[in-house]
């Protein structure tokens, strides 16, 4: 078994052979991967329960859980390849955050990583699995208005040594509060989904930084996301490119903004 551990990197390009199986281990998803004539059989379990005890065993057209992928061809090349989320993800500090004003911090939140599974030299994607499984949240001040997220709980750490896990993503987040009020973070939106992926040379997976500055009392900020890996990932280089465009309004509903 392939397990995400601290300073390896187990992502990449691997050869399997037909009636060959692998299995990775990436935080709670254990995935399991056996190329069989004609298809690829793909399950996902997560936890340690005995879902994911299953997991070890064979895949067949009757395992439950098991997805069959029909690929036809001798090419037994499989890329296994992070990502970050598919939604802008809510961070919810753990314990209260307040930024007085005039004052600038810089967070370090981490997400889960998604997988994205793909075979053959052509590079054929056959799945995105998330390494684990966040709630659905509404960000918005009404139910018209806003937009389907994740919801994530986070230390939002200070340090980025204490964010550092290999399935997970580190995200900068420098917030500037220039408005004449304290800044209460109790939910911080994370324009994940038009942030790019970055590695270091040990594996350590990074996004760009996001900068949000608020200039007046309220829930808006505007935003900039910052080009190429952050300065703490200097030897970092690029791996997965934006899901979307950069957000042509530079103000964003940033902080709060979720409908009761």
């Amino acid at each position: 078994m392939n397990e995400a551990l601290a300073g390896e990197r187990w992502f990449g390009e691997f050869r399997i052979a037909a009636g060959e199986r692998r299995q990775w281990r990436v935080g709670p998803l254990t995935l399991t991967v056996e190329r069989a004539a004609g298809e690829w059989r793909i399950r996902q379990a997560y936890g340690s329960d005995a879902q994911a005890d299953a997991a070890t065993r064979g895949l067949d057209a009757e395992t439950p859980g098991a997805m069959r992928y029909l690929a036809a061809g001798p090419d037994p090349l499989l890329s296994l390849l992070p990502l970050l989320p598919d939604r802008p993800v809510i961070v919810r500090p753990l314990s209260p955050v307040i930024v007085p004003a005039g004052e600038a911090v810089r967070l370090y939140v981490s997400l889960p990583v998604w997988l994205q599974l793909a075979v053959g030299s052509a590079h054929k994607v056959l799945a995105e699995l998330p390494s684990q499984r966040l709630s659905d949240t509404w960000f918005g001040p009404n139910t018209r208005e806003g937009e389907l997220c994740y919801a994530l709980r986070s230390r939002c750490r200070l340090s980025p040594d204490d964010a550092l896990q290999p399935h997970r993503v580190v995200v900068p987040l420098r917030i500037h509060n220039q408005a004449a009020k304290p800044l209460v973070l109790e939910r911080i939106k994370v324009p994940v989904p038009q942030l790019s992926l970055y590695a270091e040379p040990s594996g350590r997976l990074w996004a760009g930084e996001v900068s949000l500055e608020r200039s007046e009392d309220g829930q808006f900020a505007a935003l900039h996301l910052e080009p190429g890996p952050p300065p703490q990932a200097s030897k970092a280089t690029p791996l997965a490119g934006p899901r979307e465009p950069a957000p042509k309004k530079t103000a964003i509903r940033a902080f709060s903004g979720l409908f009761h």
